[in-house]
């Protein structure tokens, strides 16, 4: 599984952040979350976090390469020395998590591509 591996979209042409959240905005009512421009850290596009996989997206533009970076954003509840991370009880145990992030990922990157590529 690789669903905290940044993706990169290899554009023909340069664009910027700007111009991609505009073509993302279009299309918003594709995408499971809401999405917005953020400027802490650096300007990037914000798909905000998917509350079941607990995973957000954080989107950067440099030139003609759009990067696609998961990060996530889950809790872990522990008792007794023990800790199990929030994701992997709203999901069960074993592979669920992994797999329904590096699914969303894909599915999110796909959208992005269509996109931008008319």
């Amino acid at each position: 599984m690789s669903s905290t591996t940044p993706r990169k979209i290899e554009l023909g042409r340069s664009i910027t952040i700007e111009e991609l959240y505009g073509l993302l905005d279009q299309h918003k009512d594709e995408f499971p979350v809401p999405i917005k421009i953020s400027s802490f850290l650096g300007k990037k596009i914000v798909f905000k976090r998917d509350k079941r996989l607990e995973i957000e997206l954080h989107v950067t533009v440099n030139d003609s390469v759009i990067t696609v970076k998961p990060v996530l954003v889950e809790g872990t509840i522990e008792t007794n020395g023990i800790g199990v991370s929030t994701a992997a009880l709203k999901n069960g145990f074993g592979l669920q998590t992994g797999v329904g992030r590096d699914d969303y990922v894909y599915d999110v990157v796909d959208k992005i591509t269509r996109i931008v590529n008319g």
